[in-house]
């Protein structure tokens, strides 16, 4: 149990690495841009007028998410355990009121929480879930009875042969990574 615990504490921190972030001393420090990047250039394939919902697992990939945003001159506000209910609702009713809110970042325990993100076009995962319940309530909080558009594309960003393939293979079999692992006596 010991060694499954250790693999699955090994692939949390090779999935937050591919986020272009490592915890090193109770230090966050970022190492790399890369995800950033292909969100960045996923978002400018699209009109300007595309909301998107954003859903990410770690505070500090919230924070560089929202500085990109800005830069990039979006409309963008987070959606996390640091922000009170009442700010959560008046962010969730301006994005789906007023199409000069375009983007919400979500920390992905959040979106589980039956909360409204109908208006947007498309969702991106930043970082995968490890629960496949987070994943699926993700999923439906842009896919719910009130949406208008026809289709929602759901991305996933990935770093290839890394931990993020193992993570998101498991969810689209309908598997808990946690329970994947466990179950498993071989690292990932």
């Amino acid at each position: 149990e010991v060694e499954n615990f250790i693999s699955l504490q090994t692939t949390a921190k090779q999935v937050q690495i591919t986020g272009g972030f490592l915890m090193q001393s109770r230090e966050i420090l970022q190492i790399g841009t890369e995800k950033l990047d292909a969100m960045e250039e996923l978002i400018d394939d699209h009109p300007t007028n595309w909301k998107f919902v954003i859903l990410t697992k770690h505070i500090h990939e919230i924070d560089a998410i929202l500085v990109r945003l800005k830069k990039m001159k979006r409309n963008a506000y987070d959606i996390c355990g640091r922000v009170s209910d009442k700010d959560r609702d008046t962010r969730i009713k301006n994005f789906q009121q007023y199409s000069r809110y375009t983007d919400l970042v979500v920390q992905a325990d959040v979106a589980a929480l039956g909360l409204d993100f109908t208006a947007s076009n498309s969702e991106i995962f930043y970082t995968p879930p490890f629960s496949y319940e987070m994943y699926y309530q993700g999923t439906q909080r842009v896919q719910g009875p009130k949406q208008k558009r026809p289709t929602i594309t759901i991305f996933q960003l990935r770093a290839k042969k890394t931990a993020d393939d193992k993570v998101y293979t498991s969810l689209n079999e309908k598997k808990d990574v946690e329970q994947y692992i466990l179950g498993r006596h071989r690292r990932i």
